[in-house]
């Protein structure tokens, strides 16, 4: 699983790759009523989008949702937040998948606050898997209420990377930079390092226990945001 998430490591099949004797086309991705939602009406933002069989064979598939808060949030991006198995279509029938996305998919760990902080806008990804993005939405948030905003071209999907630093949960060690202020990439051993706040030597119990090994907290890099921070601090003091 970690081998999704390492910039250096090639996977030969994305992230919820799936073989078809067909085609399967998406459009109309928009906001629906959680009201007429069967299996999400508690949730707090629901979507649907079309799904068409474009070829000759009667197949199904699995349509996915990604999701990606701001870089500020330290979150990882995207995040699968949901999929959907479609009933077999025939050729040129389609059919309207819905998802529905609960307050916790939207929130993140604000660490200064020690406590879960709706995000006030993020992005939905909508795909075959992780490597093949159809459709691109984005979300604000307004007080209670969340409304859509654009569409957004799935290249951008393709163009994120860690060229502006690692997000909290990506491999940091090649680049030993991180994408959100006050982090720091710490070494965990010699092929994996993570952006955090900050580390403490040997086990981390907060892990899935498959994945549990002793980090050696070895700092890779600047903590970002500090050298301004710095600078803000001495021109205060002068």
């Amino acid at each position: 699983a970690t081998g999704y998430r390492s910039q250096a490591f090639a996977a030969a099949y994305s992230f919820g790759h799936g073989l078809t004797y067909t085609n399967f086309t998406y459009s109309q991705l928009t906001l629906s009523s959680c009201s007429d939602q069967a299996d999400y009406k508690n949730s707090r933002v629901c979507l649907r989008v079309k799904v068409a069989n474009a070829g000759r064979s009667s197949a199904s598939t699995t349509p996915q949702l990604y999701l990606e808060l701001p870089p500020g949030t330290g979150q990882p991006r995207p995040v699968l937040k949901g999929f959907q198995r479609t009933p077999i279509l025939t050729s040129s029938e389609s059919i309207q998948v819905a998802f529905g996305l609960q307050t916790r998919d939207l929130s993140f760990f604000n660490h200064r606050q020690s406590d879960w902080e709706e995000a006030e806008n993020a992005t939905v990804w909508i795909g075959e898997s992780s490597a093949d993005i159809r459709l691109g939405l984005t979300l604000a948030r307004q007080g209670n209420r969340w409304s859509s905003g654009r569409s957004v071209p799935i290249d951008n999907y393709h163009r994120k990377g860690l060229t502006d630093g690692a997000q909290y949960g990506d491999n940091c060690h090649q680049n030993k930079k991180c994408a959100v202020d006050g982090m720091l990439c710490y070494e965990k051993n010699s092929g994996w390092a993570s952006c955090k706040y900050d580390c403490t030597p040997g086990i981390d119990k907060t892990e899935d226990k498959k994945w549990q090994a002793a980090w050696t907290c070895s700092r890779l890099g600047p903590r970002r945001g500090w050298a301004s921070q710095v600078q803000c601090a001495a021109a205060h003091e002068d």
